[in-house]
């Protein structure tokens, strides 16, 4: 289970970008709003099967006790790894120490080695690209949710029924995670 405890304070693409991409010069507020919506919704999309954070936010994600002790965090880029639990039956959580109860190793294929767990194991982590840990949002993946914002902007019906175009799909294909 992945909950996002703490989400993006300011989008990665802004709305000035958007206006400039699709040369809207126009303050009417409701344009703005429609416009902001559907933003978020592209970049909360791509993110979602990207298994990527476009900005930095705060997840916690619980995992079942496995055999093998091996642990995949679900969304990346990692800027930080902040607590990690094992929890009991009755999801009484003992704080675990880096590098003596569990171990960690990569960032966008960020992987944990446990030692210790009773029934869950709870992560708690920062992802998200533009930090100092972590580079810019990938040129190609702005350009995408700049491409469909424009689409959906030109044709409102595309932006009610969620479809996207065929080049966000082969960008978004390009960033799949392979869990």
């Amino acid at each position: 289970m992945i909950r996002i405890s703490q989400d993006i304070e300011t989008e990665p693409v802004s709305i000035d970008d958007v206006k400039q991409f699709i040369k809207f010069s126009d303050d009417d507020g409701d344009e703005i709003s429609l416009i902001t919506d559907m933003l978020k919704g592209v970049r909360v999309h791509i993110e979602k099967m990207t298994g990527l954070s476009f900005a930095k936010k705060t997840i916690q994600e619980k995992f079942e006790k496995n055999n093998s002790g091996i642990y995949v965090l679900h969304v990346a880029p990692v800027i930080s790894i902040d607590s990690v639990y094992s929890l009991d039956i009755e999801e009484e959580q003992t704080k675990l120490t880096l590098n003596e109860d569990y171990y960690a190793s990569g960032m966008y294929e960020r992987i944990l080695k446990v030692y210790g767990v009773d029934t869950q194991l709870k992560v708690e982590y920062s992802v998200g690209y533009g930090e100092e840990e972590t580079e810019d949002l990938p040129f190609d993946l702005k350009q995408a949710v700049l491409r469909q914002v424009i689409q959906w902007y030109d044709n409102r019906d595309e932006y009610l029924q969620a479809t996207y175009m065929d080049t966000i799909g082969s960008i978004i294909r390009q960033y799949q995670r392979k869990w």
